[in-house]
């Protein structure tokens, strides 16, 4: 039986202190709000990742004598056919060394956006939205489509073969998207509890509205989310802030603790400060 296509993702969201919270100042370092209000959302590289085996695969190096056969095998002519004898066959060993290094970089250059489909995770607000005082984005899955993260008890692995077939044209541009994508959806199976799925963004320049050394900005539309939700230990103060200062009609909600188990989690709609005015407009 198919799983179920879900309706919505979620994005946890830290913030530590308004006081003095200036939006537009470049200094400011409360950047999940800052991004809120700018219509931009964090893209980051693997190496700013809390697992340190996220995105770590192992490395299937092609031998010499394989590289060979690719060579004298493939449909590759001219210079081109060349060039691929000169980097992969005549200068084996310089290649054999630098793989490593051309994997890492090639992996680190990716940008990922990481979501779930749980927003009433109690871990998940304790770690990545500040013990509670954040908040968590509702994105629309329909127009935010992510790929479902597989759980394993191993890592995945790479076959250097994959990049080098792609870098002349051996295999598609879509064909070695879909070998990254798999890689990169795959997590050991100790963090299954986080329910994650993720956008992995290999081209980035149509989305692209700042770039930096490990992550990226990327622009987003406010219709593609369907609510703010506050977090069970965020202030009235900061709550206030955030509806009084977001610049887009926008729905918010409240995550509180359930009164009757006293261990669970719920979500309802936000009936603070000035919410009526946000109410009807989606």
């Amino acid at each position: 039986m198919p799983e179920n296509t879900p309706e919505s993702f979620y994005k946890y969201c830290p913030i530590d202190n308004i006081t003095d919270f200036d939006k537009d100042s470049k200094e400011c370092e409360e950047y999940a709000l800052k991004n809120l209000f700018n219509c931009v959302q964090r893209f980051s590289s693997r190496t700013t990742f809390n697992d340190i085996f996220d995105t770590q695969f192992q490395l299937i190096t092609p031998t010499k004598a394989e590289c060979k056969r690719l060579y004298h095998n493939s449909k590759l002519k001219g210079e081109l056919k060349r060039q691929f004898k000169r980097e992969y066959v005549e200068m084996y060993d310089h290649f054999f060394n630098q793989m490593p290094y051309l994997a890492k970089e090639m992996w680190d250059s990716y940008r990922i956006y990481c979501v779930t489909t749980d927003p009433t995770n109690n871990l998940m607000w304790g770690h990545y939205a500040n013990c509670h005082k954040g908040f968590c984005i509702e994105w629309d899955a329909s127009i935010m489509p992510a790929a479902k993260i597989n759980y394993s008890t191993s890592l995945p692995k790479f076959n250097f073969f994959d990049f080098m077939k792609s870098q002349y044209g051996l295999i598609s541009k879509r064909g070695f998207e879909s070998i990254v994508e798999v890689l990169f959806k795959t997590k050991l199976d100790e963090w299954a509890y986080e329910k994650e799925y993720r956008f992995t963004i290999t081209d980035r320049k149509p989305i692209i509205r700042q770039d930096f050394d490990d992550f990226s900005l990327m622009e987003f539309e406010p219709s593609w989310m369907k609510s703010v939700i506050f977090g069970c230990k965020m202030s009235e103060e900061t709550k206030r802030f955030i509806v009084e200062n977001i610049p887009y009609p926008m729905r918010f909600k409240e995550a509180y603790i359930d009164p009757v188990s006293k261990s669970n989690i719920l979500i309802r709609d936000y009936k603070g400060y000035e919410h009526q005015r946000y109410e009807n407009v989606r």
